[in-house]
């Protein structure tokens, strides 16, 4: 009875033995499905992320065109308001110049007809005095 206690106890432990490495088989599969599984995932998922780093790229990069056309359409308008700037400023003086010449103008006349009004006074006087 030892004899046949000892041989189903060997038969155990090889039954366990066998048990085991069926079960670590078992789970080593279900291990690796799980690593397949995450890396399709993480696949799918580094795939997704590229895609929209790219779509993000591409939308920077129309982003700097825009800003490149608008920077220079304001230099183009800046230069434009600096010339008209200048036209006007020249304008102004000529019409500052010719108002002052008119000016003086009116002065040298001014003081003409004074002078004259004052001759014609005098000129009377004389003659009333005469």
């Amino acid at each position: 009875m030892f004899k046949d206690l000892k041989k189903f106890q060997a038969e155990l432990d090889r039954y366990h033995d066998v048990n085991s490495a069926s079960n670590v088989e078992i789970d080593c599969a279900k291990a690796k499905g799980d690593l397949v599984s995450y890396k399709m995932k993480s696949q799918k998922s580094f795939n997704e992320h590229t895609r929209k780093i790219n779509d993000l790229n591409q939308t920077i990069l129309e982003m700097k065109k825009k800003l490149f056309a608008h920077q220079e359409t304001i230099s183009i308008i800046s230069q434009e308001k600096e010339a008209q700037k200048k036209f006007h400023k020249t304008r102004e003086d000529r019409e500052l110049e010719k108002v002052i010449a008119l000016e003086n103008k009116i002065k040298v006349l001014d003081d003409i007809v004074y002078k004259t009004v004052q001759s014609v006074k005098t000129m009377n006087m004389l003659n009333r005095n005469c």
